[in-house]
């Protein structure tokens, strides 16, 4: 078994995506894999990345540690083809993998630190403060505009009413619901987060309306979730 067949198997990398080449640093501890779609590899990365009339793009994402090496992938595909939903993949534009990210998001959940975090899943600490202000800047669009008038998106139907617990429930974590929606995993995150640093429970009331605010805001793409909350809504 060469090399690249290794670590297609170790992380779990399977047809049709294949890992081409892969490059080990041992001083730095650090491994890259460069991986491809199996059907293309003989047309377009034959030619070279963006030869001819080709659009070829290549995403790059820290994936979880394997075998005491850090893990870079580097996705290339055409530039109309989608980033496949698979866990050594990432979102468009943030820096980590979903299986890294999910493991990242779970301990700031336990309220662990940013050295803690970069201590156990081997990450950068400036490269996790720049995943939170991702974050921040990906939950930007679900605050309220200074200039909306008052009694705006007071609900919505098929969203239960801002004073429902359950808003206060979900934003504590006491109230657990499948997520389908990767900017809602998000937002709770820095909800979940803010509030566990809340002095009392009025402090925590504004974070309460911005969870319930953002579902207003965004029920077409939340019924997966909306479906889960209503039954639970009193």
């Amino acid at each position: 078994m060469d090399a690249t067949s290794l670590w297609s198997q170790v992380l779990g990398i399977e047809t049709p995506w294949l890992v081409h080449d892969c490059e080990l640093n041992p001083d730095e501890k650090l491994l890259d894999l460069w991986v491809c779609q199996a059907s293309q590899r003989g047309s377009w990365l034959r030619f070279g990345l963006g030869g001819g009339d080709i659009a070829v793009t290549t995403d790059t994402w820290q994936h979880l540690p394997a075998l005491g090496f850090r893990v870079r992938i580097h996705l290339e595909r055409l530039a109309s083809q989608p980033i496949p939903d698979l866990q050594w993949a990432g979102e468009p534009g943030m820096p980590f993998t979903r299986g890294l990210e999910w493991q990242i998001l779970s301990l700031f959940n336990e309220g662990l630190s940013l050295p803690v975090v970069s201590q156990l899943l081997g990450v950068a600490v400036a490269d996790l403060w720049r995943y939170r202000h991702a974050l921040d800047a990906l939950q930007g669009g679900s605050a309220r505009p200074a200039a909306e008038p008052a009694g705006e998106l007071v609900s919505a139907p098929g969203v239960p009413p801002a004073n429902d617990p359950l808003w206060g429930q979900l934003a504590h974590g006491y109230l657990d619901i499948d997520i389908r929606a990767h900017s809602l995993r998000l937002l709770l995150v820095r909800i979940r987060d803010e509030v566990r640093a809340c002095d009392d429970v009025g402090a925590c009331i504004p974070k309460y309306m911005e969870l319930h605010r953002y579902f207003v805001l965004h029920a077409r793409m939340l019924t997966h979730e909306l479906e889960q909350l209503m039954l639970v809504a009193t």
